[in-house]
């Protein structure tokens, strides 16, 4: 999944939460939000024997290089479970 926040959000990066465990609360522990406007968030949600794990790249630069993103992918690419 990807997720990219506009520049021009239109309000403070703190108040614009994409999501919170509402177990939890609205704690920065329990949420996720923009850490600057523009950027580019990555996620790759895995469930492996009924657990599930989440993997998140973010970048900020609209123009990353394709090395950046080739990179990332790799990280991702070599994660192994066992």
């Amino acid at each position: 999944m990807e997720i990219t926040i506009p520049e021009d959000l239109g309000c403070s990066k703190a108040t614009f939460w994409l999501s919170h465990d509402p177990v939890c609360g609205v704690r920065l522990e329990c949420t996720t939000y923009p850490t600057w406007p523009g950027e580019t968030m990555r996620t790759w949600i895995v469930e492996v024997d009924g657990a599930r794990f989440v993997f998140r790249a973010e970048w900020r630069y609209a123009d990353a290089s394709p090395d950046l993103e080739r990179e990332i992918q790799q990280i991702v690419d070599s994660i192994q479970f066992e």
